[in-house]
């Protein structure tokens, strides 16, 4: 059966040995974050034609394009670390065990903060010469050339208020909390009745000398890349026992790439 709160414990009756059981589903986390994106594109095109001879065309195209973009994270996490009996009475669970209104003892509570910003450019390059004198062979010489660029950048921040579990410090059998000046945990509420979600803080995590940083991460890679193609083509066109034309041409590729990285923990 579902969650009764009878006996003012979230699942109280869950011992094996009685049937039906009551059951809930367990909430693990609940995050809340604020993303935000600014990003600048510049782009510029030209293109040019030059009628050389009656049958000789020159085109020439160029494209460039540059991005500049920063992606922007700040988020708060209020965590179970995975155990069942975070629900505190006082909660609400519908008939099918599907939490309504939470209220939470979360022995973890922690910040998230990410910046990655980004440059790319890009420029693009087309030259061709097109022969055509009227008569049954006709010709194109092309060249593409094309140039790209990208650096990246990402840092991330995270801090926590809570004390977190023991851990060993300096001689053997020493242990004291990861945050030894944090909260031992963080009463709040989760309301998902309305709209929105409304989560409620009953304990003051405002007081900075309760935080620590727990991790700082960067990582970040730059590529270049480059690339040539020449084309050559050709059509000779005829009518010989059912045979009209014949088409041949010759293709040259080359395609470098760097690709440097680094990360810091």
């Amino acid at each position: 059966v579902p969650f009764s709160p009878a006996d003012g414990l979230i699942g109280g009756d869950t011992s094996s040995t009685n049937a039906p059981r009551e059951y809930f589903y367990n909430w693990v986390a609940t995050e809340v974050e604020n993303r935000s994106t600014d990003r600048e594109r510049i782009g510029a095109n030209a293109s040019f034609q030059f009628q050389a001879t009656d049958s000789l065309l020159a085109t020439a195209d160029v494209s460039f394009t540059d991005l500049d973009n920063i992606d922007r994270s700040v988020a708060v996490q209020l965590h179970t670390s995975w155990a069942t009996n975070q629900l505190q009475p006082g909660s609400i669970v519908d008939r099918n065990g599907v939490l309504e209104y939470g209220v939470f003892r979360y022995p973890r509570f922690q910040t998230h903060v990410v910046s990655a910003p980004s440059e790319s450019r890009a420029t693009n390059t087309n030259l061709a010469l097109e022969y055509n004198p009227g008569g049954p062979f006709t010709a194109n010489l092309r060249w593409v050339h094309g140039t790209a660029e990208r650096t990246y950048d990402e840092s991330r921040i995270d801090a926590g208020v809570t004390s977190g579990d023991p851990i060993p410090r300096g001689a053997a059998g020493n242990f004291s909390p990861f945050n030894p000046t944090g909260v031992p945990f963080v009463d709040a509420t989760i309301d998902f009745r309305s709209d929105h979600p409304v989560i409620g803080f009953d304990t003051d995590v405002t007081n900075i000398a309760n935080w620590q940083v727990n991790s700082t991460w960067a990582q970040g890679n730059q590529i270049d890349a480059d690339l040539d193609a020449v084309s050559a083509n050709g059509r000779y066109t005829f009518d010989f026992a059912g045979f009209k034309a014949l088409d041949f041409g010759l293709r040259q590729g080359k395609r470098d790439i760097e690709y440097n990285a680094y990360r810091y923990l």
